[in-house]
Protein backbone atom coordinates (compact mmCIF):
# COMPACT_ATOMS: atom_id res chain seq x y z
CA UNK A 1 0.00 0.00 0.00
CA UNK A 2 1.34 3.42 -0.79
CA UNK A 3 1.55 6.04 1.15
CA UNK A 4 -1.62 8.14 -0.58
CA UNK A 5 -3.49 4.80 0.07
CA UNK A 6 -2.72 4.45 3.72
CA UNK A 7 -3.78 8.27 4.32
CA UNK A 8 -6.77 7.41 2.50
CA UNK A 9 -7.74 4.48 4.50
CA UNK A 10 -6.75 6.20 7.75
CA UNK A 11 -9.04 8.88 7.07
CA UNK A 12 -11.84 6.95 6.16
CA UNK A 13 -11.15 4.77 9.77
CA UNK A 14 -11.23 7.99 11.78
CA UNK A 15 -14.35 8.80 9.59
CA UNK A 16 -16.35 5.70 10.64
CA UNK A 17 -15.55 5.27 14.00
CA UNK A 18 -16.34 9.35 14.43
CA UNK A 19 -19.39 8.96 13.50
CA UNK A 20 -20.00 5.72 14.86
CA UNK A 21 -19.19 7.07 18.41
CA UNK A 22 -21.16 10.59 17.34
CA UNK A 23 -24.01 11.61 19.52
CA UNK A 24 -26.00 10.10 22.82
CA UNK A 25 -28.03 6.68 22.57
CA UNK A 26 -30.14 5.61 25.31
CA UNK A 27 -31.19 1.75 25.13
CA UNK A 28 -33.73 0.16 27.06
CA UNK A 29 -32.22 -3.01 28.39
CA UNK A 30 -34.74 -5.24 29.88
CA UNK A 31 -37.94 -6.53 28.71
CA UNK A 32 -40.41 -4.84 31.34
CA UNK A 33 -43.61 -6.86 30.42
CA UNK A 34 -41.99 -10.40 31.13
CA UNK A 35 -39.93 -8.71 33.79
CA UNK A 36 -43.29 -9.11 35.77
CA UNK A 37 -44.93 -6.19 38.56
CA UNK A 38 -42.34 -4.77 40.85
CA UNK A 39 -43.89 -3.47 44.37
CA UNK A 40 -41.60 -0.87 45.78
CA UNK A 41 -41.94 1.95 47.81
CA UNK A 42 -46.20 1.98 47.61
CA UNK A 43 -45.48 1.63 43.79
CA UNK A 44 -46.44 -1.17 42.21
CA UNK A 45 -45.00 -0.81 37.84
CA UNK A 46 -43.14 -1.99 35.65
CA UNK A 47 -39.47 -2.15 36.22
CA UNK A 48 -37.41 -0.45 33.45
CA UNK A 49 -33.39 -0.47 32.49
CA UNK A 50 -31.72 2.17 30.79
CA UNK A 51 -27.96 2.37 29.49
CA UNK A 52 -26.81 5.62 28.78
CA UNK A 53 -24.15 6.66 26.41
CA UNK A 54 -22.03 9.59 24.77
CA UNK A 55 -19.73 10.73 22.44
CA UNK A 56 -18.20 12.71 25.39
CA UNK A 57 -19.95 16.00 24.09
CA UNK A 58 -20.57 18.73 26.53
CA UNK A 59 -24.44 18.44 27.44
CA UNK A 60 -25.65 19.23 31.12
CA UNK A 61 -28.94 17.70 31.42
CA UNK A 62 -30.65 14.68 29.87
CA UNK A 63 -34.59 14.27 29.93
CA UNK A 64 -37.23 11.59 29.25
CA UNK A 65 -40.68 12.93 28.50
CA UNK A 66 -44.36 11.40 27.95
CA UNK A 67 -45.41 10.31 31.05
CA UNK A 68 -45.96 11.57 34.74
CA UNK A 69 -42.40 11.02 36.63
CA UNK A 70 -44.30 11.54 39.80
CA UNK A 71 -46.03 8.33 39.89
CA UNK A 72 -42.09 6.49 39.76
CA UNK A 73 -40.92 4.29 42.62
CA UNK A 74 -38.45 6.15 45.18
CA UNK A 75 -39.33 9.87 44.17
CA UNK A 76 -37.23 11.96 46.88
CA UNK A 77 -37.07 15.95 47.35
CA UNK A 78 -33.30 16.04 48.80
CA UNK A 79 -32.99 17.57 52.23
CA UNK A 80 -30.08 20.00 51.37
CA UNK A 81 -30.67 20.71 47.38
CA UNK A 82 -34.20 20.83 47.52
CA UNK A 83 -33.79 18.74 43.99
CA UNK A 84 -36.94 16.09 43.30
CA UNK A 85 -36.33 13.24 41.74
CA UNK A 86 -36.05 9.77 41.13
CA UNK A 87 -32.55 8.12 42.51
CA UNK A 88 -31.77 4.88 41.00
CA UNK A 89 -28.56 4.90 38.68
CA UNK A 90 -25.41 3.81 38.33
CA UNK A 91 -22.14 5.48 37.18
CA UNK A 92 -18.29 5.73 36.89
CA UNK A 93 -18.67 8.06 40.48
CA UNK A 94 -20.96 5.34 42.27
CA UNK A 95 -18.26 2.52 40.99
CA UNK A 96 -15.32 4.83 42.31
CA UNK A 97 -16.94 5.56 45.52
CA UNK A 98 -13.39 8.25 46.03
CA UNK A 99 -15.77 11.24 47.30
CA UNK A 100 -17.52 12.01 50.40
CA UNK A 101 -20.13 14.06 48.98
CA UNK A 102 -23.67 13.24 50.36
CA UNK A 103 -24.71 13.25 46.72
CA UNK A 104 -22.81 10.78 46.06
CA UNK A 105 -23.11 8.46 48.94
CA UNK A 106 -26.59 8.78 48.70
CA UNK A 107 -27.81 8.68 45.49
CA UNK A 108 -25.23 6.03 43.67
CA UNK A 109 -23.22 2.60 44.48
CA UNK A 110 -20.57 1.27 46.14
CA UNK A 111 -18.13 -1.32 44.43
CA UNK A 112 -17.85 -4.21 46.47
CA UNK A 113 -14.16 -4.59 45.22
CA UNK A 114 -14.57 -7.11 42.61
CA UNK A 115 -15.48 -5.24 40.03
CA UNK A 116 -18.37 -7.44 39.48
CA UNK A 117 -21.38 -7.10 41.83
CA UNK A 118 -22.15 -3.45 43.07
CA UNK A 119 -25.27 -2.16 45.24
CA UNK A 120 -26.83 0.99 45.43
CA UNK A 121 -25.02 2.44 48.55
CA UNK A 122 -26.09 3.41 51.85
CA UNK A 123 -26.85 6.93 52.81
CA UNK A 124 -23.55 7.74 55.24
CA UNK A 125 -25.02 11.32 55.62
CA UNK A 126 -28.21 10.53 57.12
CA UNK A 127 -29.78 12.44 53.89
CA UNK A 128 -32.80 9.88 53.25
CA UNK A 129 -32.80 7.20 56.08
CA UNK A 130 -30.33 6.88 59.19
CA UNK A 131 -26.42 7.69 58.77
CA UNK A 132 -24.99 4.30 57.70
CA UNK A 133 -28.13 2.84 56.72
CA UNK A 134 -28.84 0.55 53.82
CA UNK A 135 -31.12 2.86 51.49
CA UNK A 136 -34.39 1.23 50.95
CA UNK A 137 -33.82 1.36 46.89
CA UNK A 138 -30.31 -0.68 47.35
CA UNK A 139 -29.92 -3.22 44.65
CA UNK A 140 -27.38 -5.02 42.81
CA UNK A 141 -26.60 -3.73 39.22
CA UNK A 142 -26.88 -6.83 37.22
CA UNK A 143 -26.12 -4.94 34.00
CA UNK A 144 -22.84 -3.69 33.98
CA UNK A 145 -20.18 -4.21 35.99
CA UNK A 146 -18.00 -0.89 37.07
CA UNK A 147 -15.11 -0.99 34.78
CA UNK A 148 -17.88 -0.68 31.70
CA UNK A 149 -18.26 2.96 32.59
CA UNK A 150 -16.79 5.63 30.96
CA UNK A 151 -14.83 8.51 32.87
CA UNK A 152 -17.08 11.58 34.30
CA UNK A 153 -15.53 14.04 36.76
CA UNK A 154 -19.18 15.63 37.40
CA UNK A 155 -22.23 13.87 40.24
CA UNK A 156 -25.42 13.36 38.70
CA UNK A 157 -28.57 13.52 40.32
CA UNK A 158 -32.45 14.16 39.26
CA UNK A 159 -33.94 17.60 38.63
CA UNK A 160 -37.28 18.66 37.88
CA UNK A 161 -35.62 22.04 36.22
CA UNK A 162 -35.21 20.34 32.73
CA UNK A 163 -38.61 18.46 32.75
CA UNK A 164 -41.26 19.11 34.83
CA UNK A 165 -41.89 15.95 37.00
CA UNK A 166 -45.53 15.68 36.21
CA UNK A 167 -44.19 15.04 32.18
CA UNK A 168 -41.66 13.01 32.62
CA UNK A 169 -37.93 12.84 34.61
CA UNK A 170 -34.71 13.99 33.97
CA UNK A 171 -31.26 14.49 35.43
CA UNK A 172 -28.68 17.41 35.60
CA UNK A 173 -25.11 17.75 36.29
CA UNK A 174 -25.11 19.59 39.23
CA UNK A 175 -21.45 21.70 39.05
CA UNK A 176 -22.99 24.27 36.59
CA UNK A 177 -20.06 23.81 34.38
CA UNK A 178 -19.84 19.75 34.09
CA UNK A 179 -21.24 18.31 30.87
CA UNK A 180 -22.47 14.56 30.50
CA UNK A 181 -19.75 11.72 29.52
CA UNK A 182 -16.49 13.83 29.86
CA UNK A 183 -14.99 10.35 27.75
CA UNK A 184 -17.01 8.38 25.47
CA UNK A 185 -18.48 5.34 26.55
CA UNK A 186 -21.69 4.33 28.91
CA UNK A 187 -22.22 6.93 30.76
CA UNK A 188 -25.00 5.53 33.31
CA UNK A 189 -27.14 3.03 34.10
CA UNK A 190 -31.14 4.14 35.11
CA UNK A 191 -33.80 2.41 36.68
CA UNK A 192 -37.19 3.44 36.85
CA UNK A 193 -40.03 1.33 38.63
CA UNK A 194 -43.57 2.99 37.06
CA UNK A 195 -47.13 1.95 36.60
CA UNK A 196 -47.24 3.05 33.06
CA UNK A 197 -47.35 0.23 30.04
CA UNK A 198 -44.64 0.15 27.34
CA UNK A 199 -44.73 2.94 24.94
CA UNK A 200 -42.68 4.88 22.46
CA UNK A 201 -41.12 7.51 25.05
CA UNK A 202 -38.68 10.67 23.80
CA UNK A 203 -35.73 11.24 25.19
CA UNK A 204 -33.41 14.09 24.78
CA UNK A 205 -30.32 16.30 26.12
CA UNK A 206 -29.56 19.92 26.30
CA UNK A 207 -26.12 18.69 23.64
CA UNK A 208 -28.92 18.67 20.97
CA UNK A 209 -29.29 15.13 20.71
CA UNK A 210 -32.43 13.22 20.98
CA UNK A 211 -34.29 9.98 20.34
CA UNK A 212 -37.12 7.14 20.85
CA UNK A 213 -36.85 4.74 22.74
CA UNK A 214 -39.43 2.59 25.19
CA UNK A 215 -40.95 4.00 28.26
CA UNK A 216 -43.52 3.89 30.43
CA UNK A 217 -45.73 5.93 28.25
CA UNK A 218 -48.51 3.88 27.21
CA UNK A 219 -52.11 2.31 28.65
CA UNK A 220 -53.95 -0.68 27.54
CA UNK A 221 -56.55 -0.29 24.61
CA UNK A 222 -58.26 -3.51 23.78
CA UNK A 223 -58.84 -6.62 26.12
CA UNK A 224 -55.96 -8.27 26.47
CA UNK A 225 -53.88 -6.06 24.26
CA UNK A 226 -51.53 -5.20 27.40
CA UNK A 227 -48.49 -3.96 25.08
CA UNK A 228 -51.12 -1.90 23.50
CA UNK A 229 -49.35 -2.06 20.20
CA UNK A 230 -52.95 -2.97 18.58
CA UNK A 231 -52.85 -6.85 18.81
CA UNK A 232 -53.36 -9.82 21.06
CA UNK A 233 -50.56 -12.42 20.52
CA UNK A 234 -47.49 -14.32 21.94
CA UNK A 235 -46.52 -11.03 24.22
CA UNK A 236 -49.98 -11.04 25.96
CA UNK A 237 -50.00 -14.09 27.27
CA UNK A 238 -46.41 -13.98 28.21
CA UNK A 239 -47.36 -10.45 29.83
CA UNK A 240 -50.26 -11.92 31.76
CA UNK A 241 -48.29 -14.81 32.94
CA UNK A 242 -46.09 -12.67 34.26
CA UNK A 243 -48.35 -10.29 36.15
CA UNK A 244 -50.94 -12.93 37.39
CA UNK A 245 -51.74 -12.59 41.39
CA UNK A 246 -53.83 -15.57 42.02
CA UNK A 247 -57.18 -16.36 43.00
CA UNK A 248 -58.57 -13.80 45.03
CA UNK A 249 -55.44 -11.75 45.25
CA UNK A 250 -56.17 -8.16 43.97
CA UNK A 251 -54.47 -6.34 41.45
CA UNK A 252 -52.96 -2.96 42.30
CA UNK A 253 -54.60 0.11 41.27
CA UNK A 254 -53.69 0.80 37.63
CA UNK A 255 -53.20 -2.48 36.81
CA UNK A 256 -56.71 -3.99 36.02
CA UNK A 257 -56.04 -4.81 32.26
CA UNK A 258 -55.01 -8.19 33.43
CA UNK A 259 -58.64 -8.66 35.35
CA UNK A 260 -60.62 -9.98 31.88
CA UNK A 261 -63.31 -11.40 34.13
CA UNK A 262 -63.67 -8.72 36.63
CA UNK A 263 -63.60 -10.05 39.28
CA UNK A 264 -60.22 -8.21 40.76
CA UNK A 265 -57.54 -10.12 40.53
CA UNK A 266 -55.41 -11.77 37.90
CA UNK A 267 -55.95 -16.21 37.55
CA UNK A 268 -56.76 -19.13 35.88
CA UNK A 269 -60.11 -17.91 34.77
CA UNK A 270 -58.30 -14.66 33.21
CA UNK A 271 -55.96 -16.54 31.41
CA UNK A 272 -58.97 -19.16 30.23
CA UNK A 273 -60.74 -15.96 28.74
CA UNK A 274 -57.57 -14.49 26.56
CA UNK A 275 -56.71 -18.00 25.14
CA UNK A 276 -60.20 -19.19 24.44
CA UNK A 277 -61.31 -15.80 23.27
CA UNK A 278 -59.37 -13.22 22.83
CA UNK A 279 -55.82 -14.46 21.13
CA UNK A 280 -55.31 -14.06 17.82
CA UNK A 281 -54.01 -17.02 15.82
CA UNK A 282 -52.56 -16.93 11.90
CA UNK A 283 -56.86 -18.34 11.45
CA UNK A 284 -58.57 -16.50 14.11
CA UNK A 285 -59.18 -15.85 17.39
CA UNK A 286 -59.28 -18.07 20.19
CA UNK A 287 -57.11 -21.68 20.67
CA UNK A 288 -56.46 -24.08 23.31
CA UNK A 289 -53.52 -24.82 26.17
CA UNK A 290 -50.19 -26.08 23.88
CA UNK A 291 -50.73 -23.91 20.81
CA UNK A 292 -47.54 -22.50 21.01
CA UNK A 293 -46.93 -21.11 17.87
CA UNK A 294 -50.32 -20.11 17.85
CA UNK A 295 -51.07 -21.22 14.51
CA UNK A 296 -54.74 -22.55 15.45
CA UNK A 297 -53.88 -25.79 15.96
CA UNK A 298 -51.84 -28.52 18.68
CA UNK A 299 -49.58 -30.70 16.45
CA UNK A 300 -46.17 -32.02 15.97
CA UNK A 301 -44.67 -28.52 15.43
CA UNK A 302 -46.00 -27.80 18.58
CA UNK A 303 -44.97 -30.71 20.96
CA UNK A 304 -41.60 -29.99 19.07
CA UNK A 305 -41.25 -26.73 21.00
CA UNK A 306 -41.78 -27.80 24.01
CA UNK A 307 -39.45 -30.73 23.24
CA UNK A 308 -36.91 -28.61 22.23
CA UNK A 309 -37.12 -26.29 25.54
CA UNK A 310 -38.19 -29.02 28.09
CA UNK A 311 -36.10 -28.15 30.78
CA UNK A 312 -35.22 -24.72 30.13
CA UNK A 313 -37.97 -22.67 28.39
CA UNK A 314 -39.98 -20.21 30.32
CA UNK A 315 -42.53 -18.62 28.12
CA UNK A 316 -45.53 -19.60 26.14
CA UNK A 317 -43.81 -19.66 22.68
CA UNK A 318 -41.24 -21.81 24.32
CA UNK A 319 -43.77 -24.58 25.66
CA UNK A 320 -44.77 -22.90 29.22
CA UNK A 321 -48.57 -23.86 28.86
CA UNK A 322 -49.34 -23.37 32.95
CA UNK A 323 -47.42 -20.05 33.36
CA UNK A 324 -45.14 -21.50 35.97
CA UNK A 325 -40.99 -21.25 35.98
CA UNK A 326 -40.14 -24.16 33.53
CA UNK A 327 -41.04 -26.23 30.80
CA UNK A 328 -41.58 -29.73 31.88
CA UNK A 329 -44.06 -32.91 32.37
CA UNK A 330 -46.82 -30.51 33.46
CA UNK A 331 -46.51 -28.94 30.26
CA UNK A 332 -46.31 -32.23 28.35
CA UNK A 333 -49.67 -33.27 30.22
CA UNK A 334 -51.61 -30.01 29.37
CA UNK A 335 -50.20 -30.73 25.50
CA UNK A 336 -51.13 -33.85 25.50
CA UNK A 337 -54.63 -33.08 26.75
CA UNK A 338 -55.25 -30.87 23.58
CA UNK A 339 -53.35 -32.88 21.60
CA UNK A 340 -54.95 -33.02 18.15
CA UNK A 341 -56.75 -29.71 18.69
CA UNK A 342 -58.42 -27.75 15.83
CA UNK A 343 -60.30 -24.84 15.75
CA UNK A 344 -62.74 -27.36 14.08
CA UNK A 345 -62.33 -30.70 16.33
CA UNK A 346 -61.24 -30.22 19.51
CA UNK A 347 -61.35 -33.95 20.89
CA UNK A 348 -57.95 -35.20 19.70
CA UNK A 349 -58.08 -38.47 17.84
CA UNK A 350 -56.89 -41.85 19.21
CA UNK A 351 -53.81 -41.87 16.43
CA UNK A 352 -52.66 -38.77 17.61
CA UNK A 353 -52.57 -39.86 21.77
CA UNK A 354 -50.47 -42.54 21.33
CA UNK A 355 -48.37 -39.98 19.00
CA UNK A 356 -48.17 -38.11 21.19
CA UNK A 357 -47.35 -40.93 24.11
CA UNK A 358 -44.50 -41.85 22.21
CA UNK A 359 -42.93 -38.63 22.34
CA UNK A 360 -43.38 -37.65 25.71
CA UNK A 361 -41.71 -41.39 26.88
CA UNK A 362 -38.86 -40.14 24.54
CA UNK A 363 -38.40 -36.86 26.23
CA UNK A 364 -38.41 -38.27 29.66
CA UNK A 365 -35.63 -40.66 28.46
CA UNK A 366 -33.83 -37.58 27.33
CA UNK A 367 -34.32 -35.64 30.77
CA UNK A 368 -33.32 -38.70 32.62
CA UNK A 369 -29.85 -39.36 30.43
Amino acid sequence: MNKTNAIVVALLTFLICSAAQAGWTVTLLNNPLTDGLFMEDGVTGYQYIYEVVTDGSSGRYLGFHGFDGSQAAWIRTHPYYGVTGMWQRWDVNSADHSGEDPLETCSAAVNDGTGQGWTLATDAWGDFVPAGTTLPWAMDNVWNVPDDYAYAWEIYMPTTGYVDLTEGLSWDGIWGGGAFGTTAGIFMTIRIVHPGLPGDMVWDSDAGYSGMTTGPTATASDPGDFDGDGDVDVDDINALCANMTGDGIPLPAGFEQYDLDNDGDADSADMDILIHDLVETTVGIGTEYGDFNLDGKIDTVDLTILGTYFGIGTSWNQGNANCDTTVDTVDLTILGTYFGFVASSPIPEPATLALLAMAGAALLRRRKS
